[in-house]
């Protein structure tokens, strides 16, 4: 923990205890990405929950809008599949963590906070 306070580290403790239990839990999912993120791929789909599900790719037909509203069931199962067991994928996690209220979204708070702190020379005993 004390690598923190040196001037160019930072880590996110909710994303350290996230790894400590193994990912998320398809029968309490704790992954958000349907509702955290928008994911396209290059050739024009919409990923489903994510862009780990290859069988939930949807061509986008109309306004990005429209497809999701025709695909909420696919959206529905974020991190409740067979391969979302396990899954830490950061960019679906990390806002993930602020879904509801327990020692991940303390964790992450704190990483935020501490993050703004050293970044913004908020706190005084900061190395330099």
């Amino acid at each position: 923990m004390n690598f923190r306070r040196n001037k160019n580290v930072t880590f996110n403790l909710a994303s350290l205890e996230f790894i400590r239990t193994f990912g998320n839990n398809t029968a309490k999912p704790r992954c958000r990405a349907a509702e955290a993120t928008i994911t396209v791929s290059a050739d024009g789909y919409l990923m489903l929950p994510c862009f780990k599900n290859k069988k939930g790719k949807i061509k986008i037909e109309g306004t990005i809008k429209e497809t999701l509203k025709k695909s909420k069931e696919l959206a529905a199962s974020q991190g409740a599949l067979p391969i979302c067991s396990g899954c830490m994928m950061w960019p679906y996690m990390i806002p993930s963590f602020f879904h509801r209220i327990d020692r991940y979204f303390f964790l992450n708070l704190r990483s935020l906070f501490d993050l703004y702190w050293k970044e913004y020379k908020l706190g005084k005993g900061v190395k330099s």
